[in-house]
């Protein structure tokens, strides 16, 4: 008798180990999941804000050109 109590406090333990690892980690995972729901409606990009940053895109782009035109005139 002794050594199937011994086995069943062995599997015991190993059990109660196992769920004392396993819960903070699905607590964990849960946690960080509901974090990036909340972040990443917070960090989503307006279209207003889109707009701006492309149509500031454009003119850097223009102005990049403007300049490299007037270098090259003032070289010939």
């Amino acid at each position: 008798m002794r050594p199937i109590r011994c086995a069943g406090e062995e599997i015991f333990q190993h059990h109660q180990t196992t769920v004392r690892d396993t819960i903070p980690k699905i607590i964990v995972r849960f946690m960080d999941k509901k974090v990036e729901e909340v972040y990443s409606s917070l960090l989503a990009e307006s279209e207003a804000v889109a707009a701006n940053r492309r149509e500031a895109k454009a003119r850097l782009e223009d102005y990049e050109l403007a300049v490299q035109l007037a270098r090259e005139l003032a070289i010939a």
